[in-house]
């Protein structure tokens, strides 16, 4: 059994989910439901990147589970920014299925090994996020 929770990394801008234990589709559904409310409060034009911690995922559920591809409705969200996936022990399925949720909704993706980096990934790449605003507690 699994956990998955989503909340505010940087306010308006960065959501962390964090993922915990082996994960089934309805985990999916509902930390989609999550982020969706996350980005229903946010104020102005930005987009809302997702960082993705799996540090501590223990498993997935089958291909078959994700609606082809289609589980996660934020992904087709026009607010909807970067996708960066967490995993320090590049699991070769956790991969794979991000790939196939990310291209499915013609979205920008990568992974890297810690939550920082992600950070560093998305200030880079989008230069209205602010690292000052992180709330420090979400990223450890």
């Amino acid at each position: 059994m699994g956990t998955s929770t989503a909340c505010w990394l940087i306010k308006n801008h960065v959501v962390k989910v964090t993922n915990i234990g082996k994960l089934t589709a309805d985990d999916f559904r509902s930390v989609d439901k999550d982020i969706l409310a996350l980005m229903d409060e946010t104020t102005g034009e930005q987009p809302v990147h997702v960082i993705v911690d799996c540090l501590q995922l223990d498993g997935l559920p089958g291909l078959s589970d994700l609606e082809g591809g289609r589980i996660l409705k934020y992904l087709f969200d026009k607010r909807a920014g970067w996708t960066i996936v967490v995993d320090s022990r590049s699991n070769f399925l956790l991969n794979i299925l991000s790939k196939v949720l990310t291209s499915v909704a013609h979205k920008q993706f990568t992974t890297t090994k810690t939550v920082d980096s992600a950070l560093r990934t998305i200030a880079t790449a989008d230069s209205s996020v602010n690292l000052d605003e992180v709330e420090a507690q979400q990223v450890a």
